[in-house]
Parts: C-alpha cells; structure tokens; sequence
C-alpha cells in the first residue's frame, strides 16, 4: 500500500527542478499550526508544531460526509496521542522545489518517536490553493506532512493565506520572526 501512495505521489509532480535547499515559515497570525523547514548540507528538516495542543491539530482537508465520521474518530484518536511537535528529517536528495512556493519531500524521512508512537513520514509538500467566487479572489499554501503509524495512512495539514506561508529555495531572512511576538 505504501509503494502504490508513493507511486501514485509521484505521478502527480511534473518536471522537477532540483533544490539545493528549501526553506519554510508558514505561521497564522496567532499561531495555532505551523510549518517550519531548514536545510543544512545534506538534510531537509521540517518541524511541524501544533500550538495549542493536539486538540486542535488540523489532521483532514478534504470534503467530509456523514460515512467519514468513523474514519475521523479513528485518525483523531491518534492524533490525541501524538506530541504537540513533531521534527521529520529528510535526504535533501529527496527534496525538489518546484517554484511559486511548491516543494516536495518525497520518499521515507528518518522515522520518529513521538509519545512511544513510531511515526513514519513518507511526504511533505505545498500546494498552492486559488479560491474566485463573487466575495473576491483568494490565494492559499497549503502544507502537509503525510505519514505511516502502523501501516495506516495519516497526515496534518494546514492551509494558510499566501502572505502567511514563505517557501523558498534560498534561506528567508528569519524563518521563526512570528513565533518570536
């Protein structure tokens, strides 16, 4: 099953433009979940903090319906258990900027020990999210971290308006300035 998602994952990003790095802030206002990611020489490390406990860790981003509520109760009930932080590290040979604040770490990170929970991530990416309806035009980055416990797919993802989320390929002047108000 983890070879046919890996798979599937990378039929979906189109010609890469390998990174020498890529660098990440993408905080709310007032933070609740963030997205952090350095590189050092041969590594891509993305921290992913949920501020205000895993209560309110943002673990779904799709469409729900009333059939969904079992799954939901199942993936939130291990997300309960989780570490309110949670660093993943990656071989920036897996790592690919693709521009316009799209990235993609693809492939098995180091696993993690979060709460006695072996954590397996095995995608970080971006998407870049563009919302018209009559109220106006809207731009979002959407950031998520998929990963294995026990062979069952997870995630957390956050989206956050465009001017909320820096991605780059070069290193951002401060990558934690919100975190520091």
């Amino acid at each position: 099953m983890k070879n046919l998602a890996f798979g599937l994952l990378m039929l979906t990003f189109a010609a890469p433009v390998f990174a020498d790095s890529i660098f990440g802030s993408c905080v709310t206002e007032y933070p609740s979940t963030s997205f952090l990611i350095e590189t050092t020489e041969d590594k891509v490390i993305a921290t992913v903090i949920n501020h205000n406990g895993q209560a309110y860790a943002p673990f779904w981003h799709s469409l729900i319906v009333t059939n969904d509520f079992a799954i939901l109760r199942q993936k939130s009930d291990l997300v309960m258990k989780l570490e309110p932080t949670i660093v993943t590290t990656w071989n920036k040979a897996n790592c690919k900027w693709y521009g316009d604040k799209k990235m993609a770490c693809i492939g098995n990170a180091e696993k993690v020990q979060s709460n006695d929970i072996t954590v397996e991530p095995w995608a970080l990416y971006s998407s870049v999210i563009k919302d018209s309806s009559f109220a106006g035009d809207y731009e979002y980055v959407e950031m998520t971290l998929s990963f294995y416990v026990s062979d069952e797919q997870n995630q957390l993802v956050m989206k956050y308006p465009t001017q909320d989320c820096r991605l780059s390929n070069k290193k951002l002047d401060s990558p934690v300035q919100r975190l520091k108000h």
